[in-house]
């Protein structure tokens, strides 16, 4: 069955003439499934939500396989191009900033060794260069703030144990500080250079996931209002006050929960959909 439809999505508005849709059905799936694509004389894609009525009542909507949508107006997208590259190409490191001036701190240079490093790199918003580096080895450690002022926090220094390390970035040069109150890597970070937050992440070799918070007020840590679902490697976003964090491990599976804080208490919200 072939149809032909209008409909809009946001800012993006598109005609029958415009549309192609068809419906496929799989005899082996109990479920029949609409698969809708919409196609305009523009491009990039832009992924939606749509939601479809068909003449003999029934309905679907949702994100999986609605194929790709081209709107006409392509300066409301964005758009992932690639760029310049890293000097020393990394995973499982710290970082903070922009998308016009970063950086990033420590983490594993080596996929099967736990290479770790004290290398940083910055980005001036067209490419990275290396610049100051971290006193202590490092990786899976996490950072948060700006290229004027950060901190990097926790990770490990050469096998899966934990440390409680923190080093602050002045804008040219990095210098120990006070230590976290756990010991903790492959946790999440997100704040100012005055005010920050440390949450969950694993405190042990076995890669336990707990649920501790600990709040940077500029010069200490301090335990702070743990989250509901213990997770590591998990991320998080905002500032010490309004801030989510979303996905991550429990130890057995990733998990798609969502917490949001209000700068007292941390509660459970919207999931994220994959």
């Amino acid at each position: 069955i072939t149809e032909k439809f209008g409909m809009n999505i946001g800012n993006y508005d598109f005609i029958s003439s415009y549309i192609q849709t068809k419906t496929l059905y799989d005899s082996s799936n109990t479920i029949n499934r609409l698969v809708v694509e919409l196609i305009s004389n523009a491009s990039p894609v832009l992924p939606a939500k749509v939601s479809v009525s068909t003449d003999d009542g029934s309905t679907w909507s949702g994100y999986e396989n609605i194929g790709r949508i081209f709107p006409n107006n392509t300066s409301l997208l964005g758009i992932w191009t690639t760029t310049s590259s890293l000097t020393i190409g990394r995973m499982a490191m710290g970082s903070c900033g922009s998308n016009t001036s970063s950086l990033i701190f420590g983490g594993d240079t080596s996929t099967n060794s736990n290479l770790y490093t004290i290398s940083v790199e910055k980005w001036s918003g067209s490419s990275w260069a290396i610049t100051s580096s971290l006193n202590n080895i490092i990786g899976r450690n996490r950072g948060f703030a700006t290229t004027s002022g950060a901190i990097s926090f926790g990770g490990s220094s050469s096998v899966i144990v934990p440390l409680n390390k923190t080093e602050i970035w002045s804008g040219s040069t990095w210098a120990t500080t006070s230590n976290l109150t756990y010991s903790k890597s492959y946790s999440s970070g997100c704040g100012t250079i005055s005010s920050g937050l440390s949450i969950a992440g694993t405190t042990d070799s076995s890669v336990t996931a707990v649920n501790y918070v600990e709040k940077w007020s500029g010069s200490l840590w301090s335990i702070s209002t743990s989250i509901n679902i213990a997770r590591y490697a998990n991320a998080a976003c905002g500032d010490s006050t309004n801030s989510l964090i979303f996905g991550g491990s429990n130890g057995t599976n990733f998990i798609s929960s969502t917490e949001i804080w209000n700068g007292s208490s941390w509660a459970t919200t919207g999931s994220l959909n994959s």
